[in-house]
């Protein structure tokens, strides 16, 4: 009952638009900015070379924090380890 309420209020203040959730904070944007970098480390592709590829598509935070929590040692030219690779596979699935 509280959810249908929660949804005919919305329904109210937004109509048929879209709510707009800032990029930080969309939780799917984040997710997918996480896989794309989980995929660059794949491909052992260095930080700065992923963020080349990104074209404002994912969250540039969630990216070069992946990268800093697999590799936090690493520069942001450094191509990414071996073992980052097999990591980033390993996650993938």
């Amino acid at each position: 009952m509280v959810v249908k309420d929660v949804t005919r209020i919305l329904d109210l203040f937004l109509g048929d638009s879209q709510l707009n959730i800032p990029v930080g904070l969309d939780p799917v944007v984040r997710a997918h900015s996480e896989v794309f970098a989980m995929r660059r480390l794949r491909d052992r592709l260095s930080l700065t070379s992923a963020l080349a590829r990104v074209a404002g598509k994912y969250d540039v935070g969630a990216i070069r924090g992946v990268y800093e929590g697999v590799e936090p040692s690493n520069a942001d030219n450094d191509t990414p380890s071996a073992t980052a690779k097999q990591f980033a596979k390993q996650w993938m699935g």
